[in-house]
């Protein structure tokens, strides 16, 4: 797992950043398989590299707090799944389509069964077997193709409707 996250100038992004260091060191004490790499003070370069490499991009945005998060890392347009959380943040998981497990290539958007680590692992898990059996990238062909339907309509109709949500507040 590739988790690239730039350090906020706040005590509890510098603390969330410590937690996830100390994370690494104990999986990779521990000897089980995989390996988490994190990277902090990034640039755009860097992502597009990333993003070309991605299979799954997992973003769990916090309830109420998105807007169009993901247009910062389009995914789709180079080949990757998208994972959101289970309820509607932003654009995150109306970007694309719902992924049909049953149907290889129908969707291009996986949501875990409900919030919990085990459903976002029971998901993840499903992404890796379709990996290693090779019809993982039927869906992702299905991506690039449902990423072009990604313009600034959807990112301007989003913010939009949470400016509206805001100006509501104050009436």
């Amino acid at each position: 797992m590739v988790l690239y996250g730039n350090v906020q100038a706040f005590p509890q992004s510098k603390k969330l950043w410590d937690d996830l260091l100390r994370l690494q060191k104990d999986i990779e004490g521990e000897g089980l398989p995989g390996k988490l790499v994190l990277r902090s003070g990034w640039g755009v370069a860097e992502q597009r590299q990333l993003l070309a490499a991605t299979d799954v991009q997992v973003q769990d945005s916090d309830r109420g707090t998105g807007a169009a998060e993901y247009t910062e890392a389009d995914v789709s347009a180079n080949g990757g799944l998208q994972m959101g959380p289970p309820w509607i943040e932003g654009i995150i998981n109306r970007q694309g389509v719902l992924v049909d497990r049953s149907a290889p290539g129908t969707g291009n958007t996986l949501i875990a069964a409900d919030a919990s680590p085990d459903a976002y692992l029971e998901s993840l898990t499903w992404a890796i077997e379709r990996f290693h059996d090779g019809t993982l990238p039927q869906w992702q062909a299905t991506s690039v193709k449902l990423s072009r339907n990604l313009e600034a309509l959807l990112t301007s109709s989003e913010y939009l409707r949470q400016l509206d949500r805001v100006l509501a507040l104050h009436e």
